[in-house]
């Protein structure tokens, strides 16, 4: 490459030498993506440099005391050429690295986005966002972590008693060393001034508490730069993801509770025809029912959600239910469902 060594490290001796910490070089190689190609990136080498001794009292026999005898005493004694240099482990960490083997569209992970709730199946989308590839992300909800919410979330029973956005947050920013998070340990609540402050920096807004009050609150909200607003919740035991996004100024609680009706008569019905799991004896409360790889499968189509959201930025809203299909054969997937079955008996 017609890299001079020696005046290299002319240049470099002056600043390592008397240095307590070992030092670190980096060279840097230009690399195209394909052969023949312009270089695109760099490709790094880290060597870990020896320790130089300070250019100070009475050099080694044999060295003259001044700046020349200190150079030669180095270069020929730990920087000789028959001496092997440590070189150490080096990888890429840029995003469009870490993320090579599977990341959103850019338009996606550019944006910033809000999730209002990060239980079961909005701690798993958050994740799932993060991995592939989103930087910049705030979590709302003011729960803690209980031993029973360890089975279907990110959680782990080190992390009971902690609240959940630590929690999450804490997920997230061990999967990437580039995501932003802003952890609100508090309920989605206030004055519509407060609502519209606190979502005004984010370009998407997800909910995923299965709460009329936080939707009753959205809906308060009008924001001058249009976003997109989308609603995921889960059906009885995972059975059913209902999914509600538009993209405006505001969150249209009308039209979102006309679309969900219907689903929700029949989710109570067969909630009230089912065996109620309670979580401990004395328990009034019964629990929601729903399996790890069930809300997995809802936190994936989410995504899939987000990103056709994203593309289309539909003005009216856009309201879909997918429901796991079965037969004698076993799982067939998550499929479209456009009319809740009781809906359907009666009309047959």
């Amino acid at each position: 490459m017609g890299l001079d060594t020696d005046a290299m490290l002319r240049w470099l001796f002056p600043s390592i030498r008397g240095a307590k910490p070992s030092s670190v070089l980096l060279i840097g190689y230009p690399v195209p993506l394909r052969v023949g190609a312009a270089p695109s990136e760099v490709h790094w080498d880290a060597l870990l440099l020896p320790r130089l001794n300070e250019a100070s009292g009475k050099p080694p026999s044999g060295f003259r005391p001044n700046a020349r005898g200190w150079w030669h005493r180095d270069r020929y004694g730990k920087f000789a050429d028959n001496v092997s240099l440590e070189y150490l482990y080096a990888e890429n960490w840029s995003p469009q690295r870490l993320h090579a083997r599977g990341r959103l569209p850019t338009a996606v992970r550019d944006l910033r986005v809000a999730l209002l709730g990060v239980g079961a199946l909005g701690s798993l989308l958050a994740e799932m966002l993060v991995r592939a590839g989103v930087t910049d992300v705030a979590l709302v909800d003011d729960d803690h972590v209980e031993a029973g919410n360890v089975c279907r979330h990110v959680a782990t029973l080190v992390d009971i008693r902690k609240d959940k956005v630590q929690v999450v947050g804490q997920r997230l920013r061990q999967i990437s060393p580039d995501v932003r998070v802003v952890e609100v340990s508090k309920a989605f609540c206030g004055d519509v001034k407060t609502i519209v402050e606190q979502l005004d920096p984010y370009d998407v807004v997800l909910d995923c508490t299965a709460s009329d009050e936080v939707v009753t609150l959205l809906a308060t909200g009008w924001w001058s730069n249009p976003r997109v607003f989308a609603s995921f919740s889960l059906g009885y035991g995972g059975k059913r993801l209902f999914s509600f996004g538009v993209s405006g100024h505001e969150f249209p609680q009308q039209e979102f509770t006309l679309k969900l009706r219907p689903w929700i008569e029949h989710e109570a019905a067969t909630w009230a025809t089912s065996e109620e799991v309670l979580e401990g004896a004395g328990c009034w409360s019964p629990l929601f029912p729903a399996r790890h790889d069930d809300v997995v499968l809802a936190a994936a189509t989410c995504v899939k959600e987000l990103e056709t959201l994203v593309a289309q930025r539909p003005r009216a809203p856009r309201f879909r239910v997918f429901a796991q299909s079965g037969s004698d054969d076993g799982f067939q997937g998550f499929v479209p469902e456009a009319i809740p079955p009781s809906v359907d008996a009666k009309a047959s």
